[in-house]
């Protein structure tokens, strides 16, 4: 498969990765703060650490059923992520998600493929 090394800083909006990438770097979005939706592609296994730090207008993120792990601060400073579609068996790390939002874990006990997890910035 392809490796998605650097998105460029200035894309902006949806994007959407190409069919093919089946990994993506570390770093990889860092400071594109202009996106605000992402879909990764199926094949693509892992986020690593900090892989979207700073993606900071981010609200959508629609991870494939081949996602098994988000590293730990993969989206640090994504405070306006709203809604996250991940399967079920995927893995969290660490403070993957921003400190301030609460990620909803009933999505543990559904054993569909995938599933939309609304995510609140209340504690």
């Amino acid at each position: 498969g392809t490796k998605l090394i650097k998105y460029h800083p200035h894309g902006s909006g949806k994007v959407v990765i190409p069919e093919g990438v089946t990994t993506i770097d570390y770093g990889a979005f860092d400071d594109c703060d202009q996106i605000t939706e992402l879909i990764i592609p199926e094949g693509v296994t892992d986020l690593p650490p900090f892989a979207l730090r700073e993606a900071k207008k981010l609200h959508t993120l629609r991870l494939p059923n081949s996602m098994q792990h988000i590293g730990y601060n993969c989206l640090e400073h994504c405070y306006h992520l709203y809604y996250v579609t991940m399967p079920s068996h995927m893995i969290v790390g660490m403070d993957a998600f921003p400190n301030r939002l609460i990620v909803l874990h009933n999505f543990l006990r559904d054993k569909q493929a995938g599933l939309l997890a609304k995510l609140t910035g209340k504690i």
